[in-house]
């Protein structure tokens, strides 16, 4: 009798013979066991969106390309699973990352444009339609990203993290699998967050139920801020940890945290530090400057880290992205590449974020976002400068003083030379 196939619920590899996913430590779910999803193509949902096919499907719902019938236009939208909407707090979650992303309009924060109930009771989120591949896909295949890829990818991360910060807006699940690069000709690698599902709003509205109680964890083990492991109070700097993970991730084709349950994963990011990458046996050497970004960000005390997702893009703006030892002997004086033309508020003078136990920084009242620089809007692809040519620069007497020199030669050798014609 052949052996069936079962499934990791987070990676969603497929493998036979196997009672454990081998990258994740999780117990593997046989495909056969799984109820079968509805064949939903061809049905409208809301009177107005026309299901072309599935993209893919996740723990909530499964995803697909819609039609908007009277536009013509191609989006994605998000169906609960219809087992799940009768289960209040998956419905509530589901409602909170409608809510939570229609509040965020950024270049690198995916866009919902709609939130609804279709006919059969199932809930479904309308949002922008991407082609191209999520980070979990593309380290799968390459393994690896080099550090320039590396920089250009989380510079983009920082600056829609920074817009959801400021709206109040944490992620709390920052992994590969919810960063989406898009292709684009002019512009590859265009990032969007994605996946605000279990997000956490700092201003909610009067009378609205808590998700989430004291002590809960939130997240994917591998990617957890020790505070959240923790299960205690957190605030934007937990997000930044996670990036920290990812970035980490990237550039040595590994977790720094891998194996055993999700208990021992916890405490390990609660206690361990990381092998810094030169231990390591590692696929790229990694800039220096790129890795002090990488481990600042993964301090256990959030008062160690960056501050706040700005930060972070300020500092990897300044990293030397060549190989070590170009940068040592050459150091690189050019002017760093342009990118933003968004405009940023200073941060409100003596102000400093919140920290989780509130020691030796200012408190705020409660329910109150600590105030963040603001990001404004990204000018991409990039551009370079055009440098000023003869014809932009003002003309001034000092200017003019070679062209009249010039003139008047010119017609002393001229009167010269009629004068040796008439003799």
């Amino acid at each position: 009798m052949a052996e069936r196939a079962a499934q990791c619920p987070r990676c969603r590899g497929t493998f036979t013979g196997l009672k454990f996913c081998p990258e994740h430590g999780l117990p593997l779910v046989q495909l056969e066991s799984t109820p079968s999803r509805e064949d939903q193509t061809g049905a409208i949902v809301g009177g107005k969106y026309r299901i072309l096919s599935r993209i893919g499907e996740g723990g909530m719902g499964a995803v697909y390309k819609v039609e908007h019938v009277a536009m013509g236009k191609l989006m994605a939208m998000k169906i609960l699973h219809r087992e799940l909407s009768a289960h209040e707090q998956a419905v509530l979650r589901f409602e909170r990352e409608a809510r939570a992303a229609s509040q965020l309009e950024h270049p690198h924060i995916i866009l919902v444009s709609d939130f609804g109930i279709a006919g059969d009771g199932s809930f479904y989120i309308v949002m922008e339609h991407l082609n191209g591949k999520d980070l979990f896909d593309v380290l799968k295949d390459e393994h690896i990203m080099l550090a320039e890829r590396t920089v250009h990818v989380m510079r983009q991360v920082c600056s829609g993290l920074a817009e959801a910060h400021r709206k109040g807006v944490i992620h709390r699940d920052l992994k590969p699998e919810n960063i989406f690069l898009a292709t684009d000709k002019e512009f590859p690698d265009f990032v969007k967050i994605l996946d605000f599902g279990i997000a956490k709003v700092l201003e909610t509205r009067p009378g609205e139920r808590t998700l989430t109680a004291a002590g809960t964890v939130f997240g994917t083990p591998e990617y957890l801020s020790p505070e959240q492991a923790a299960g205690g109070e957190i605030d934007h700097r937990a997000d930044l940890y996670s990036l920290g993970i990812i970035m980490y991730r990237m550039l040595a084709g590994r977790l720094p945290f891998t194996g055993g349950n999700k208990s021992s994963l916890i405490q390990r990011q609660l206690s361990e530090q990381p092998l810094p990458f030169a231990q390591r046996q590692m696929p790229q050497q990694v800039p220096p400057s790129l890795e002090r970004v990488v481990f600042r960000l993964l301090a256990k005390d959030p008062d160690d880290r960056y501050q706040d997702a700005l930060e972070v893009k300020a500092a990897l703006e300044r990293v030397d992205t060549r190989p070590p030892e170009l940068a040592a002997g050459d150091p690189d004086t050019s002017p760093p590449t342009v990118w933003l033309v968004f405009k940023e508020d200073d941060r409100p003078k003596g102000m400093a974020p919140r920290t989780v136990s509130g020691a030796g920084r200012p408190q705020l009242p409660p329910g109150q976002a600590p105030p963040l620089a603001r990001p404004a809007v990204v000018r991409e692809p990039l551009a370079e400068e055009r440098s000023a040519s003869l014809l932009d620069r003002p003309f001034t007497l000092r200017s003019l003083l070679p062209l009249f020199l010039a003139l008047a030669l010119l017609t002393g050798l001229v009167v010269f030379l009629f004068l040796q014609l008439q003799e």
